[in-house]
């Protein structure tokens, strides 16, 4: 009977021992909140650029819309693979110019700024007017873009994810 009391005493401390021996909390410490880094500027900026993005759709301008982004940027569009790295993405981009006629309308609802990231949420309306006969492709949804500041202090595209509001196309029966 002796052995398990003996067993229970020598567990018990060892359990204080490894207790005191782990880190201190220090519980009257305030806890550590990260502040927003944000400035007016920031918003403004990134507002602007996001205009940009928008104005060189609306033109055609791949290279203008491309010049936007970073060099291991990535989209990710619905219901296609991931883009990946601007030459990518200017592959993407320059085969919708070459079918569509583009006419964007983009309304932001938040830019969130921590640090070097921001992240902007938009909601888009787009007419996409074939060059060839047809007729014009209307749809809209939500845009969510991940932007980095640049060591100039500019800020560019990092990562892109948008979807439609719009019911997905229907698929032939038989």
């Amino acid at each position: 009977m002796r052995c398990p009391i003996i067993l229970l005493a020598v567990i018990c401390l060892s359990f204080m021992l490894l207790s005191a021996c782990g880190p201190q909390v220090d519980e009257r410490a305030e806890p550590v909140v990260e502040e927003s880094t944000s400035t007016e500027a920031d918003v403004e900026a990134i507002k602007r650029v996001n205009v940009d993005l928008i104005e060189a759709f609306n033109a055609g301008d791949v290279s203008a819309a491309v010049a936007l982004v970073m060099d291991d940027a990535v989209d990710l569009p619905p219901r296609r693979p991931a883009v990946v790295g601007k030459e990518a993405i200017r592959e993407f981009l320059q085969s919708d110019v070459d079918r569509f006629i583009m006419n964007f309308a983009d309304e932001i609802v938040e830019v969130e700024v921590a640090g070097d990231l921001a992240v902007i949420w938009t909601n888009y309306t787009v007419t996409l007017i074939p060059k060839n006969d047809g007729e014009p492709i209307k749809n809209n949804g939500k845009w969510l873009k991940v932007l980095k500041r640049q060591s100039d202090g500019s800020w560019k595209f990092s990562r892109n994810i948008w979807n439609s509001d719009n019911p997905p196309p229907e698929r032939p029966t038989g």
